[in-house]
């Protein structure tokens, strides 16, 4: 093969090496900024470090997206040396509602986005026809028993339990009732509590539909409706009778402490007793603690920590009581449930139809969201990390406090929804409905 006889000068050659050094100098420095993460920025005319971007959310065969390009990686996904800014993403699969946020990417920091799963695009199922002859129907607060009572003749009442993974219906209790049977589930516990009003006594009926045919029977004076399910001990009914406070489980009545009729009470799960007296002072175990002013004297102790009281007043407030300073919060809510849920911090819902907050045992507030639609009833699904609401007029939505996002879960036109529960795994919701003149209890998949 024949070759050109060309030979490069002394000038060229030395052009070439200055040229190669200069290259090496200028790419080099580029290429290692770029692998240790740094990128440029167009809209600030600068270099910046890139961060990380973490998605490990439910079902993991769903489609990810970042600003409509399809990421082929199956979740947990693990995104690394991506620029600074905001980021549209997208979660999808067939079969459930899709679900999009933006969010936001910092130099040196990894955005995670977990603990949340997509919800299934499903309609309800009807599960239970109520009877006609309904007064009232009661959902567990597990969603997995309903309660119906019904109005047979004359002073004769009768309870339904219907099963919702037994699909099975039963008669638990048959009797003569002066009154419609006042009737409450236990947050903690499948047992719920009735009245039986008689001419010379009320009777406490006690039934855990786990095991419906045993009904644990308490006859006391007609004052004993002052009264708390215990957190603790899931099977216990705290109730004060006259100037005795006692302990309902297992059929036993045992005797706490006295009380003073005119003191509001609450026990612990230490089973310490807790009253106010109409002076405002708290004592625990009738040792002074705390003493505050401006109580009003028909408040309702809601619970309480070590740090402080919750009290319900009647003025629609839910007031927090500092046992280390004497002073008070006010929250302009009139409904408070306790989170059951392991994975978060110990504490409560408080909400009024136009806002939420967390409260923690520690004493930590927060306000998780205000809505310009009022608010029918609120729930915690555990494993979805979200807030189910009810909003007057019959629509459901799913609220994720940590992203804040909503999605619409039912919605029905001239549809009403009462009494809703969540299944502590999240695979479903009931609630009371009639749709297509159907009326009864519904199942949401989740």
């Amino acid at each position: 093969m024949w070759y050109p006889n060309i030979v490069p000068t002394r000038r060229i050659r030395i052009s070439i090496m200055i040229f190669l050094i200069s290259c090496f100098f200028i790419i080099s420095p580029l290429v290692i900024l770029y692998t240790a993460g740094y990128r440029y920025d167009r809209d600030t005319h600068r270099i910046k470090e890139t961060g990380v971007i973490t998605i490990d959310v439910e079902p993991r065969d769903a489609v990810v997206s970042l600003n409509d390009v399809v990421i082929d990686q199956r979740l947990p996904i693990h995104l690394q040396n991506r620029a600074p800014g905001i980021y549209k993403l997208a979660v999808s699969r067939e079969g459930y509602i899709p679900w999009s946020m933006p969010i936001e990417v910092t130099s040196k920091q990894t955005t995670y986005i977990n603990n949340t799963s997509l919800y299934k695009d499903v309609l309800p199922t009807f599960e239970y026809s109520t009877p006609k002859e309904k007064i009232s129907t009661f959902l567990s607060a597990d969603a997995q028993f309903v309660v119906t009572s019904l109005q047979k003749e004359g002073t004769l009442k009768e309870l339904l339990l219907y099963d919702i993974t037994k699909d099975e219906e039963t008669i638990v209790w048959r009797g003569s009732s002066l009154l419609p049977l006042e009737l409450s589930w236990s947050p903690y516990a499948p047992i719920f509590k009735f009245f039986v009003t008689r001419e010379n006594e009320t009777i406490v009926e006690i039934i855990d539909a786990r095991a419906p045919t045993v009904v644990a029977t308490y006859i006391t004076d007609t004052s004993m409706h002052d009264m708390q399910w215990s957190e603790a001990r899931k099977d216990t009914l705290y109730a004060q009778s006259g100037d005795i406070l006692y302990a309902l489980a297992g059929g036993s009545r045992n005797p706490l402490e006295a009380v003073t009729s005119s003191y509001h009470w609450y026990v612990d799960n230490a089973q310490d007793i807790w009253t106010i007296d109409p002076t405002g002072t708290v004592f625990k175990n009738y040792e002074q603690v705390q003493s505050f002013d401006s109580i009003h004297d028909t408040y309702t102790i809601v619970g309480v920590t070590e740090r402080y009281v919750l009290i319900k007043t009647p003025q629609q407030e839910i007031k927090i009581l500092w046992l280390d300073s004497g002073k008070s919060t006010t929250l302009a809510a009139d409904n408070v449930f306790r989170m059951q849920d392991p994975d978060e911090p110990p504490g409560w819902i408080v909400w009024s139809p136009w806002e939420i907050y967390k409260l923690d045992d520690s004493g930590t507030q927060t306000l998780i969201t205000r809505t310009n639609k009022v608010l029918y009833d609120v729930e915690w699904a555990p494993v979805y990390k979200s807030l189910i609401f009810v909003f007057e007029g019959g629509s459901i939505v799913g609220f994720h406090p940590q992203y804040r996002t909503s999605q619409l879960l039912f919605e029905h036109a001239n549809a009403w929804v009462n009494d809703i529960s969540v299944n502590p795994k999240s695979t479903y919701i009931l609630f009371q409905s009639s749709l297509n003149n159907k009326e009864g209890i519904y199942k949401r998949e989740l």
